[in-house]
């Protein structure tokens, strides 16, 4: 083997668990590539079991208006010309609680004719107090100032595991706020 099992053992003893099979997790890695052999590489039972995983998924919107809160509203329709960006929140688990980290994320949106709303992809650094944690981002629409009208569907996967989608609707608000102010101050001269 290509790591020393007392030393692994002495990790373990001080709570170390998530650091010693990592420890194995690079070693066994580290042995496969090393040897001369040509053989696929296969993960470890501890690094497939220790994966960053997708918890949940949200969807709200950054809008035109001023609100209060600082927490977003969570909703699954948005006005088509009151939205200025809908974004996602994914919610993710740390399984390596002891030791720092980094994970790959990947969103893709799309719209209701099929086209894309874009792709996106971060690599994400994670500190080992985070059991959990967040990350935000979103799409503006593809029309300045107004989303398409329909059904928008939203996938978010972590680390190449499986996704996870979600969908929306975006419906029409009538006239922008602009124009129904010049509408009305027209409609009062008459």
């Amino acid at each position: 083997m290509g790591y020393n099992s007392d030393s692994l053992w002495r990790i373990y003893q001080i709570g170390g668990a998530d650091l010693a099979l990592r420890y194995v997790d690079i070693a066994e890695r580290s042995s496969r590539t090393s040897s001369g052999t040509r053989e696929p590489a296969t993960r470890s039972a501890p690094a497939a079991i220790r994966q960053f995983r997708l918890l949940g998924l949200r969807l709200y919107s950054d809008d035109f208006r001023l609100t209060a809160s600082p927490e977003p509203t969570v909703a699954r329709r948005f006005p088509a010309r009151g939205t200025r960006r809908i974004c996602f929140e994914a919610n993710i688990e740390n399984p390596w609680h002891y030791t720092s980290g980094q994970c790959d994320l990947l969103a893709r949106g799309d719209g209701p004719d099929g086209k894309s709303l874009g792709e996106i992809r971060r690599r994400i650094d994670v500190r080992p107090d985070q059991s959990t944690f967040r990350y935000t981002d979103g799409w503006m629409p593809q029309a300045l100032g107004k989303w398409d009208e329909g059904l928008y569907r939203v996938e978010v996967s972590v680390d190449g595991g499986p996704p996870t989608a979600d969908t929306f609707m975006v419906f029409d608000d009538g006239p922008s706020m602009l124009f129904r102010h010049l509408l009305s101050r027209r409609g009062r001269r008459s």
